[in-house]
């Protein structure tokens, strides 16, 4: 008896495979995530972070607590974390962005109680 073969299923969205974020994503992130561009950084609002996962060829790599982003000509993004620490990634790169809501509230709260 010979192996069946089955087909490769589609990709997401009807068949459309987004391999890489383009510059038009990324900016669609921004405005969601209600960021502010100052002087070419676009700067997110308190208690608002962005985390920004890459990978390139089977390698993955988390970015956590990006508070600025610049996106410089050539492709590259500029990210700059809460202790100042900067990142550089190619935009292809890029695969998803994760936008955090400001912590203002659960940081008032103490732990165990409810209220």
């Amino acid at each position: 008896m010979k192996p069946r073969k089955i087909p490769s299923p589609p990709g997401l969205f009807g068949g459309l495979r987004f391999r890489f974020m383009t510059e038009a994503m990324l900016n669609r992130v921004l405005t969601e995530a209600e960021a502010q561009k100052d002087g070419g950084e676009f700067k997110l609002g308190d208690g608002r972070r962005l985390t920004l996962y890459a990978g390139h060829a089977g390698v993955s790599l988390t970015i956590t607590r990006i508070e600025g982003l610049k996106l410089v000509d050539d492709g590259t993004v500029v990210a700059r974390n809460d202790k100042g620490d900067r990142f550089f990634v190619a935009l292809p790169d890029l695969f998803a962005v994760a936008a955090e809501g400001s912590t203002t509230a659960a940081a008032s709260r103490k732990a165990g109680f409810l209220g």
